[in-house]
């Protein structure tokens, strides 16, 4: 498996200005069909690196990392901006936690433009997890680099007893208050408070697939059984193991799943 440093290496980071702010992304620029990954508050869109670098050779992935922007109707305005600078009229969209929100405003808005959307470790209902934040005020008020500070050690305290759990910590550390600035992780975290419970998106359930955990220690467990009954019939990996993040834990059975769900002929 390719580590990060030699994933970045072969796909070098490309910056796209946009009315939020800079979208940074690599693409694997393969002939293929295309998938687009966006990250959650923690880190950047490099935590998929190991699902990009087993789909890349024949999948076009694009891992977009979005600018620091509380405002999803914004953003979800100039993915669709990003999406045409790249000359991609329709993707397979895979978003983790608030990227996976994200991913749903975006099918709802643009259902047109999403052939596949995978729903991984997130959200459709949003107050389970502001429940354990203070309100958008108090929150704003907080300083960014006390934010990154607390996330920073929690990353620093992960427990390591197997190669995949090192490789995730060593991962997030890597990433967090470096690639990912302290005032971009508040302005995630501030866009999740703000968000709002979301609609069924507009696509046949078949076209929708989810991605989850059960021992995810960030997603609660009502939102996870909310959307999994939402989308009742869509397929369905369930990670063993995988916490928040099977992307990085579980990188190569999650690639299969993306790939045998939307490339598979």
């Amino acid at each position: 498996m390719m580590s990060l440093e030699e994933y970045r290496s072969h796909h070098p980071e490309v910056a796209i200005a946009t009315t939020a702010g800079s979208w940074k992304l690599r693409r694997s620029g393969a002939d293929g069909p295309a998938l687009v990954m966006l990250p959650g508050c923690h880190g950047t869109a490099d935590v998929y690196y190991k699902v990009a670098a087993a789909l890349g050779r024949h999948v076009d992935v694009v891992t977009l990392t979005p600018p620091k922007h509380d405002d999803l109707q914004q953003l979800v305005s100039d993915l669709a901006v990003i999406l045409d600078i790249l000359k991609l009229r329709e993707v397979a969209l895979y978003g983790s936690s608030l990227g996976g929100y994200l991913a749903q405003l975006f099918a709802i808005r643009y259902k047109g433009r999403v052939r596949r959307l995978f729903l991984g470790n997130t959200f459709r209902d949003p107050s389970p997890l502001q429940e354990r934040w203070p309100k958008p005020s108090e929150f704003k008020k907080l300083p960014a680099a006390d934010l990154m500070a607390g996330v920073v050690a929690k990353a620093r305290a992960l427990p390591v007893q197997t190669p995949a759990e090192a490789d995730l910590k060593r991962t997030l550390l890597a990433l967090l208050g470096t690639d990912q600035t302290p005032d971009a992780l508040k302005s995630r975290f501030l866009a999740g408070i703000l968000a709002k419970l979301l609609p069924r998106v507009p696509l046949p359930e078949n076209s929708v697939a989810i991605v989850d955990s059960d021992d995810d220690g960030i997603i609660p467990a009502n939102p996870r059984i909310d959307l999994r009954t939402t989308y009742r019939s869509s397929p369905r990996l369930s990670v063993p193991g995988g916490g928040h993040f099977p992307f990085l834990l579980k990188g190569e059975q999650v690639a299969a799943f993306i790939n045998r769900t939307a490339f598979a002929n």
